[in-house]
């Protein structure tokens, strides 16, 4: 991944990631920030290899979480739509279910 792509999509993360990726740069020693009231800023092209790795690795790690996220959530909805259909005069209509336990009576 070049580095162009790199800030492309750090700066599509959201507040939270970009506080998390700051924290990486933040931990070595040779990564100069550059701070002022627009923000936090850094010259990428003199980060080290070893260091753009680890943005790879987190945005690859990001990536792959929200991808999770949006599975649940579609499998959330796919379930409240099975067991929870609204029909049109709004009312809430519930689908009986018989959990068996695996014992035979």
């Amino acid at each position: 991944m070049d580095l162009e792509k790199i800030k492309e999509k750090i700066e599509r993360m959201s507040r939270f990631h970009q506080v998390e990726v700051l924290r990486l740069l933040n931990r070595d020693s040779s990564t100069v920030l550059n701070e002022n009231k627009n923000g936090v800023f850094v010259n990428m092209s003199q980060l080290g290899e070893d260091m753009i790795e680890r943005l790879v690795n987190y945005i690859a790690y990001v990536d792959d979480q929200q991808k999770n996220l949006q599975t649940q959530e579609h499998a959330r909805v796919d379930l409240e739509r099975q067991f929870f259909n609204t029909q049109q005069n709004g009312n809430k209509e519930t689908a009986n279910v018989k959990i068996s336990n695996g014992l035979k009576a």
